[in-house]
């Protein structure tokens, strides 16, 4: 009996543009394409998150998004419920297949229901092994495009809820 693969649903955003998609899959090895610049890569290594956005927190009036980048998941993430991905999303330190730089954007926006209505707020967090001092310029040099790129892409609104806080 053939088994039918569950897939999630990721917003993708490319690092190279900053334009959102979404995209399915049963492997973050395969490769997604931005339709916009038409930079390809393995998916893990564009920003993503679920469709519509992971929102760890929601309380007094703050919500709390996440955005990852990097292969810091196991084999089978695509295929798990999205309670479970969203675990993997969270992984710090990661524990999956490797494949870094590994970066996650949080992402606050404040509601109504606060005194900052309307306020964006960002929380960055970069793991990446730099092997020596030779190598650490042009790697610092690619993680800090992509983490601009990623910025500049989240900033822009709600992506998947649109242009405002749900």
């Amino acid at each position: 009996m053939e088994r039918n693969l569950q897939t999630l649903e990721l917003l993708l955003i490319c690092p190279r543009c900053g334009a959102s998609f979404t995209w399915t899959s049963t492997d973050f090895e395969d490769l997604a394409v931005c339709p916009t610049c038409g930079h390809t890569n393995e998916a893990w290594f564009f920003w993503h998150t679920t469709n519509p956005v992971t929102i760890i927190t929601y309380k007094n009036g703050v919500r709390c998004e996440v955005f990852s980048y990097g292969a810091h998941y196991t084999n089978d993430a695509l295929q798990l419920e999205r309670h479970e991905f969203i675990e993997e999303l969270l992984w710090f330190p990661y524990k999956g297949h490797g494949g870094g730089p590994y970066m996650w954007i949080y992402r606050w926006w404040y509601g109504s229901g606060n005194p900052n209505n309307g306020m964006l707020s960002y929380k960055v967090v970069i793991d990446s092994y730099i092997s020596s001092a030779k190598e650490a310029d042009d790697q610092l040099k690619h993680v800090a495009q992509i983490l601009v790129t990623g910025l500049k892409a989240v900033s822009r609104g709600g992506l998947s809820y649109g242009g405002g806080m749900p």
